[in-house]
This record gives structure tokens, C-alpha cells and sequence, in this order.
């Protein structure tokens, strides 16, 4: 059995989306998308902050 590659940001998603930006990204070291709700509907973008904590 495989295992299956992670797709990459933005490959899988469909319509518009808008980004809200509540702190700035110079606070954060890595990006990550994940998927809320429905597939397909809504994604959040989480920040790993240099702590090691994600926000």
C-alpha cells in the first residue's frame, strides 16, 4: 500500500477565497491550510509561531 503525497497549497482548492489577516505574518515562521467544514468550502491558515506554538 502507498502512501499518498500531500498536495501542495492551493492545488485542490476551487472558487474565490479571501484572506483576513489578524497578525502580522513576520510573527510567524511556517504557514499551514486546513480544511474546515465541507471539503472544498472553507480553509484556515495557521502560523507556527518561533515558540513552537501554532496560532
Amino acid at each position: 500500500m502507498e502512501k499518498q503525497k500531500r498536495a501542495k497549497p492551493g492545488t485542490k482548492g476551487e472558487g474565490d477565497y479571501f484572506r483576513v489577516e489578524v497578525r502580522p505574518k513576520e510573527e510567524f515562521t511556517t504557514f499551514r491550510y486546513h480544511d474546515v467544514g465541507k471539503p472544498g468550502e472553507i480553509q484556515r491558515l495557521a502560523g507556527k509561531r518561533s515558540s513552537g506554538s501554532w496560532a
